[in-house]
């Protein structure tokens, strides 16, 4: 678990006349990650994530207040390497979920493209 000070700005080329970049107000951000292996299950499983909430950070390029962002994603994995060759880390299956709310601190009741749920599946090799 973490608590920061956040600031953000960056490129916006459709904001505003001639391109505006914003510059956001600095806010707090609070952040917390896991990982929770499921020995329970008899398989190489983990359960894991992160979830990130970053507080209204003033106007966006468009002048539009911004709202509270949460960004939520947790994955399921599974260690094939481990389940296969023996060797941990080297091979994993997973499945995911990702969800942000007000979306780059977007309001979602006035802004359709504010809301992100994903489901998503994968494959990771690790090389090193």
């Amino acid at each position: 678990m973490s608590a920061h000070a956040y600031k953000e700005w960056n490129h916006c080329g459709v904001c505003g006349v001639g391109g505006k970049n914003p510059e956001f107000d600095t806010t707090a951000e609070f952040e917390i990650g896991y990982m929770q292996p499921l020995s329970f299950t008899g398989l190489p499983l983990r359960f894991s994530g992160f979830t990130n909430i970053v507080l209204p950070k003033g106007k966006d390029g468009f002048g539009d207040s911004t709202k509270t962002e949460v960004l939520s994603n947790n994955r399921l994995t599974l260690d094939v390497g481990q389940m296969i060759t023996g060797k941990a880390n080297q091979f994993d299956a997973f499945v995911g979920y990702k969800y942000w709310h007000n979306k780059f601190g977007n309001n979602y009741k006035i802004n359709n493209g504010a809301i992100e749920n994903t489901v998503y599946v994968g494959l990771a090799w690790h090389a090193f």
